[in-house]
């Protein structure tokens, strides 16, 4: 072959074109010149489109990304329109997710009393008020009753708007309703720096130079300032009461205007290491705390119980209570025993002895009615002060009848509990039982019916006894030996059987009182000193190490939060408790240590979060659901050394159907990345419509967003809000970009109001690469010349060359005399020959290739 000269500037080219496959390069002459060749791009179209569409997709032009359900829950890193999919997210805090075609935010949470000692105004509605200007500085007044406070710690809402300078926090003494001195060592601050992002956060500043108290039924100032540089744009805002007096604003700290709004607060003690254990005693819900430091357990009554001593028409009296005015305003109270047994009221308010129901009564009480108060925030220490008591820790609880069972291990007896009306004032009593437990359970006996069950871990035993008469010791039986030599971790009730959960797995103890393996076989050590676990119908859940088993009996399932994308680091954590919701919801407390806990709810299919907690280093380590004729669901946790709680729907999965619900002032859902389905295409995206209900004035949807390299970073651009129902849009101007990732805020001042987002819909396009299709005409001869004269090789090598790459995947590299086809890789098509014979037994003819650009 002779020598290929095929470039641009070339003075005396051999060819318009070559090919070569980097062994063999091949002339191609045209056949006519440049009109023998037809240069068109691949597509008609650069834009893509394909089945991410929705009710938007009747506009040409434009594609469109819509989601409409989030009920598949969190941790789906990339947003996908496949069915099962596209009803996922990326993360979410605070927000109700588990209805199918809902996205609001979770109800409220709230902090417990009487657990802790503090002075607490808490939402309600929460709006935000801005320390600029006339209002730099916020003051509100709290009080104290009848207890002192070594206040360490004062909680406020909060949120940052831009970078604003420190924020200044200060209690001072009460003078006339206004800030008077300030109490020496008692402030602290707050810098921008330590608030990572704009979603609202319920902040606790530390008093770590005050060591004094402050003293009962006195009252004292809170004091908040911003900086005289803040502005419009950079600004601190606090959350408030609306409609509440008591607070006063200044713009120098020095001369104070009183206002209709205060500012939400909780000025607390600094709190205890400790976890807490719920257990339900006679239509009461109980809380039983352990603390780090190994003393003695307390243990706290939700409301009150009591016998009544007076009634009327909207009344009850206990002559043997003496309540704080108003203190069960808002909570139920049922009588649970003698006359009028079963009636539920609601409370108006109360005096020192005396409770004013909401309705009147359908049958007058009498001395014989044994009355229980519940649904109330009110928690009471009844930890036993004189007699036996508890001593040590406690390690488990159980009740049977009407008493409860503490076990205390191997060194202390059994503590007994029970509730005696026959008293002169009725109240709760104690008593050692002689026996001692590691850990105990009630459970029926096939063949004896009732029995306590108790384990003791150092011989690796369970026992029986029947229940006993008060005063009178439990009679526990011989030691039924756990099977092999591994840790009693504690004794529960699984299909109907007693069981022993053991660090190898599950032990269940047959009617002959032997201890045989079950299928569910763990390996040794891998649980935790107390493992979490719940039954749900014929289910077993079980929190262990890291891991979220559910166990049916027959398989063994993984269900762990942590599966597939997780959490974040900072958020990861182990299955610290469990609480079945109903038949098919199961929830799960996240203790992240140093980090950030976590409530879940599993909703069949995925995990989503319902609360997370305020501020790092605050475990949840403690669940338990509250029912009682008139209230709702309430959801109780552990949260730090504190209980919340939550009111879920009355008989709904969706919120929306109970209505005075309150719903929290803010949540957050991160959705997948959007890529379109084409990471590496460069997109514009034009728009993103929300659909929703409620929005309003005070109710908007703010939308955040992050772009390619920013993703997975703190770093959100805030593109604006949502103010409008039921269709609002919002224009992205991002130019170009080729991932995205979006975050809405949903917002509302007015707690029975939420915002609810039904679908988003983003409206756009991605480019694919443009290239070229060339279509080539040849004349081939066997005498026919080169461009300079000389002959070429015979056309039959040529064709076999083309046939030959056209079958092979591999680039041909092209080369031509025209400068916007040179040094182009090319795909080879197979090529089209029309053949001519000549009469000297030559051939030739007319040969069309197609060039695809590579």
């Amino acid at each position: 072959m002779n020598t290929i000269r095929v470039y641009p500037g070339a003075s005396n080219p051999s060819h318009e074109i070559s090919l070569s496959d980097g062994v063999q390069t091949w002339g191609l002459r045209l056949d006519g010149g440049p009109k023998a060749l037809q240069e068109e791009p691949i597509t008609p179209s650069t834009l893509r489109f394909n089945a991410l569409s929705g009710f938007g997709a009747w506009e040409p032009g434009l594609a469109e990304v819509e989601q409409r359900d989030w009920s598949g829950g969190r941790g789906q890193a990339r947003f996908s329109s496949e069915a099962e999919l596209a009803r996922s997210f990326h993360d979410s805090q605070n927000a109700w997710t588990q209805t199918p075609g809902l996205l609001l935010p979770a109800p409220q949470w709230r902090l417990a009393s009487g657990v802790r000692p503090a002075v607490q105004r808490l939402p309600g509605s929460l709006a935000w008020r801005s320390l600029t200007g006339e209002t730099r500085a916020l003051a509100a007044q709290f009080s104290l009753d009848a207890q002192s406070l070594a206040a360490r710690q004062v909680c406020v809402w909060l949120r940052r708007v831009g970078s604003p300078a420190a924020l200044q926090l200060a209690l001072h003494q009460d003078a006339a309703g206004q800030p008077g001195a300030a109490l020496p060592g008692a402030h602290s601050s707050l810098h921008s720096a330590e608030v990572g992002d704009v979603v609202s956060l319920f902040h606790a500043f530390h008093l770590q130079d005050w060591q004094g108290d402050l003293d009962a039924y006195t009252s004292y100032q809170l004091v908040l300032r911003g900086s005289p540089e803040d502005n419009a744009a950079n600004h601190w805002e606090l959350g408030v009461h609306p409609k509440q007096g008591g607070g006063h604003t200044s713009p120098d700290g020095a001369a104070w205007a009183p206002v209709r709004f205060c500012p939400y607060l909780r000025v607390q003690d600094a709190g205890l290491k400790r976890r807490f254990h719920f257990f339900h005693f006679e239509d009461c819900l109980y809380a039983l705390d352990v603390r780090a430091d190994g003393s003695a357990s307390h243990l706290y009554l939700n409301g009150e119980r009591g016998l009544a001593t007076g009634w009327s028409a909207i009344s009850l009296e206990d002559a043997d209570k003496a309540w704080r005015p108003g203190q069960w305003a808002g909570a139920w109270l049922r009588i649970r025993k003698g006359q009028g047994a079963g009636q539920a009221r609601q409370l108006a308010a109360n005096s020192a002895s005396e409770l004013t129901l909401a309705a009147a009564w359908d049958q007058l009480p009498d001395a014989s009615s044994e009355y229980v108060i519940y649904a109330s925030d009110v928690w009471q220490d009844i930890s036993p002060g004189s007699g036996d008591q508890f001593d040590g820790p406690v390690t488990g609880v159980t009740t049977l009848g009407a008493q409860a069972y503490f076990a205390r291990g191997a060194g202390l007896p059994i503590l007994r509990m029970r509730y005696n009306t026959a008293l002169s004032a009725p109240a709760h009593q104690f008593a050692d039982d002689g026996n001692a437990a590691d850990c105990l359970q009630a459970a029926l006996h096939p063949l004896h019916g009732p029995q306590i069950w108790r384990g003791l871990q150092a011989a690796d035993t369970a026992s029986r006894a029947a229940p006993s008469a008060w005063g009178v010791s439990l009679s526990f039986g011989a030691g039924i030996s756990l099977g092999r030599r591994s840790t009693l971790l504690a004794l529960l009730e699984h299909a109907g059987q007693l069981c022993a959960l053991k660090s190898d797995g599950l032990w269940p103890l047959g009617t002959d009182d032997l201890a045989r393996p079950s299928q569910l076989d763990l390996a040794a050590g891998l649980g935790p000193l107390a493992p979490a676990w719940a039954r749900q119908g014929e289910d077993l859940w079980l929190a262990w190490g890291a891991r979220l088993l559910r166990y049916t009996g027959s398989a063994l399932s993984d269900e762990s939060p942590a599966k597939g994308q997780g959490l974040p680091a900072e958020r990861a954590g182990t299955v610290s408790a469990l609480q079945p919701l109903d038949a098919q919801r199961m929830l799960a407390a996240l203790d992240a240590g140093q980090g950030v806990s976590s409530l879940l709810l599993w909703a069949g299919g995925g995990w989503h979060e319902l609360m997370r907690a305020p501020q790092a280093g605050q475990p949840m380590q403690a669940l338990a659901v509250q029912h009682g004729p008139g209230m709702r669901p309430r959801l109780w946790l552990g949260l730090g050394g504190d209980l919340a709680y939550l009111d879920l729907p009355r008989a709904s999965e969706s919120p929306l159907g109970d209505a005075g619900l309150a719903y929290q002032h803010e949540a957050v859902l991160v959705g997948g990345t959007i890529d379109m389905g084409a990471a590496r295409l460069p997109k514009y995206l034009r728009s993103l419509s929300l659909l929703s209900r409620n929005l309003g004035a005070g109710v908007q949807v703010h939308l955040d967003v992050q772009v390619d390299g920013e993703i997975g970073t703190p770093r959100w651009r805030n593109l604006g809000a949502f103010y409008s129902s039921p269709l609002d849009s919002l224009s992205l101007n991002l130019g170009q970009l080729y991932t995205l990732r979006p975050r809405l805020r949903l917002l509302t001042n007015q707690a029975d109001r939420p915002p609810v987002v039904l679908a988003t819909h983003l409206e756009g396009f991605a480019r694919t690469p443009l290239r070229y299709r060339w279509t080539l005409r040849l004349r081939l001869n066997s005498a026919q010349p080169e461009r300079g004269g000389d002959p070429q090789p015979a056309p039959e090598a040529f064709v076999t060359w083309l046939q030959r790459v056209a079958r092979r995947a591999r680039k041909i590299r092209m080369r031509s005399i025209w400068a916007d086809l040179d040094e182009k890789d090319v795909l080879v098509e197979p090529p089209a020959l029309q053949r001519e014979h000549g009469a000297d037994g030559g051939w030739g003819g007319v040969l069309t290739l197609v060039l695809r650009e590579g």
